[in-house]
């Protein structure tokens, strides 16, 4: 069986999602300076695509750094350890695309 992120975290596929889908909206946050450029930034699907797969990079990382220590408490400290670096990726591209007034 394929170990999931969410069977690594203890969590449910749904309580995942909703995690993830949490950092999206931080991650939108810290890129954007207002709440209109929030929403453009939320909004925009290649952003958003480019950001998940990012993540999932960083989240096949955690899979095989912390394969020793499966079924630990710690696994959510520990994926937040992991994944706090794509607070530091962006797509200057993308995010200036997404900001282009329509």
């Amino acid at each position: 069986m394929e170990t999931t992120i969410y069977n690594r975290l203890l969590m449910t596929q749904d309580d995942y999602e909703m995690m993830v889908m949490q950092i999206w909206l931080n991650w939108c946050g810290e890129k954007s300076k207002n709440h209109k450029t929030l929403q453009k930034v939320l909004t925009c699907v290649p952003l958003f695509n480019w950001w998940q797969r990012e993540l999932q990079k960083l989240e096949a990382q955690f899979l095989i750094e912390t394969q020793p220590f499966l079924n630990q408490i710690h696994a959510k400290r520990m994926y937040a350890e992991w994944t706090i670096e794509i607070f530091s990726k962006f797509s200057k591209p993308l995010l200036k695309t997404a900001l282009k007034n329509e």
